[in-house]
């Protein structure tokens, strides 16, 4: 058994993250999207895997490794790809990509031409149904959710910090506390901070004298200084400064946050006679 992966979409939904790069290296838990598949297809024993890119093709090929043998390389052999329509004996009946209001809970990703001017793979699976090729199904129990806008990543990263034990492989100093499932990765350096779990710190990131709240992911070669950031992603390379609260946000890679300037506070007023005003500022 082969797997296809399917990794060629625009990624519409989670921009403007995806302006500047493909949606499925975007870390969930400090760990792109793609290779939570992937992983998924090794612990069932499938080691042959193609992948159908678009293109962001360079992105996805410098994340996971040069595909160059992948045109052709499906052939007649079985293969697995994604979710349909399926009648009551469980055989696959019809597939649509990305339906406003979907007939199953199943999905397919792109591959041939269609209304959205992608290649819909979709496309490609149907014509095997309507010409009766043995197309089959198996329902997969257990947790799916799409990350294809930032709320649902958000989701997902949060469900994935679940699993991790604590585990603290850089540098934490005798001042900052962590409570819960915190990882903090090789390389990382945590100081005078409050770091809590489940949460995961990257390679090489610094966090000092910062809140770090659950359900966040820093990834690699970050910096949070003097700031608060919980339920959110950071992208490598990002930079958090002199900033309280951020919260359920997805910060970009190489993405600078740091304060606004301080303005004087004014306040200008044209009051009528026997006026009253409660100022609260």
């Amino acid at each position: 058994m082969k797997a296809l992966v399917l990794s060629g979409g625009a990624g519409t939904r989670l921009r403007p993250i995806t302006h500047t790069s493909a949606e499925q290296p975007v870390p969930v838990a400090d760990k792109a999207v793609l290779f939570h598949g992937l992983e998924s297809l090794a612990d069932v024993g499938i080691t042959r895997v193609g992948m159908i890119v678009g293109d962001t093709a360079a992105e996805i090929q410098e994340a996971v490794g040069d595909g160059s043998t992948r045109r052709h390389w499906l052939g007649g052999d079985d293969f697995i790809g994604g979710v349909a329509e399926l009648g009551p004996d469980g055989q696959v009946i019809g597939l649509e990509e990305k339906p406003q209001q979907p007939r199953s809970g199943l999905a397919l990703r792109a591959v041939e031409p269609s209304w959205r001017g992608e290649l819909e793979i979709t496309h490609a699976v149907q014509h095997l149904i309507d010409v009766r090729a043995d197309v089959r199904s198996t329902v997969v129990a257990g947790y799916g959710k799409d990350t294809g806008n930032v709320t649902d990543t958000l989701e997902v990263n949060r469900t994935v910090l679940e699993g991790p034990e604590c585990r603290i492989d850089g540098e934490v100093d005798e001042e900052t506390e962590t409570v819960g499932r915190v990882v903090v990765e090789e390389g990382a350096r945590v100081t005078g901070s409050r770091i809590v779990g489940p949460s995961v710190i990257g390679v090489g990131t610094e966090v000092r004298d910062s809140y770090g709240g659950p359900f966040t992911s820093v990834a690699e070669n970050c910096r949070i200084v003097d700031s608060e950031v919980e339920y959110s992603l950071v992208l490598r390379d990002a930079s958090i400064e002199g900033v309280a609260c951020v919260e359920s946000s997805l910060i970009g890679r190489h993405f600078e946050v740091t304060p606004a300037p301080s303005v004087p506070r004014a306040h200008r007023l044209v009051l009528g006679d026997h006026s009253k005003v409660r100022n609260h500022s």
